[in-house]
């Protein structure tokens, strides 16, 4: 009988207490060390939680210090807020949060981890069909998913492979629960789908950088 030890490879994800995120950290447990972080605690007691509001600067840079001594193989940028509405309606608060949220804390959380974590480590960012499709009521979650494509894209030129963009269409989950705008007509994404492409970054089959669902 094999004495063989695999150890479990450790993933982060942002955004991980509902929707897209806790539905891949739950089902990745089998197989890896889930870590997550956002406002609201883990529902699971098997995932390593931290608290985080990615609204905050300080907070995401306080998270990296944590994450950079755990050895982590992979982290997912997931978190994402949206607020539905016509461009006139919402408010400049609503405005810089969703630029915040969906774009700048990216940009923190990386270049505050890549002088402290290995050159093995892989970057999977979770962009939107709203980076591709144009629809009303949703132009500053447009502009912020459109600018992280490129920001990732001009990563991928500089650190090689080791960066995926995930580009999932309409997702059925609690992010639309407020939604005004119908989506019928666009078509939809499986949780299992996105699932599925994470499954293959980590266990190195995954051959394009830039996924489509």
């Amino acid at each position: 009988m094999s004495n063989v030890f695999f150890m479990k490879k450790k993933i982060f994800i942002s955004g991980g207490s509902s929707g897209i995120g806790e539905y891949v950290a739950n089902n990745l447990l089998a197989n890896c060390e889930v870590y997550t972080a956002s406002r609201s605690p883990s529902k699971n007691p098997e995932i390593t939680y931290f608290p985080c509001d990615f609204r905050d600067d300080q907070q995401i840079i306080d998270l990296t210090e944590k994450l950079s001594n755990l050895e982590i193989d992979v982290f997912v940028f997931n978190a994402g807020i949206w607020y539905f509405g016509d461009f006139w309606s919402l408010t400049l608060e609503q405005e810089k949060e969703m630029i915040q949220v969906n774009l700048w804390a990216n940009i923190i959380f990386v270049k505050q981890l890549l002088p402290k974590i290995s050159e093995k480590v892989k970057f999977i960012f979770v962009w939107s069909v709203a980076g591709k499709s144009l629809f009303a009521g949703g132009a500053w979650y447009q502009a912020s998913k459109f600018w992280l494509r490129w920001f990732v894209g001009s990563l991928r030129k500089e650190m090689g492979n080791r960066v995926f963009l995930i580009n999932p269409k309409i997702v059925e989950t609690n992010f639309h629960k407020n939604n005004l705008i119908i989506f019928d007509e666009y078509k939809k994404t499986a949780l299992d789908d996105i699932l599925a492409v994470v499954r293959n970054i980590i266990d190195g089959k995954q051959e394009q950088r830039e996924i489509d669902l």
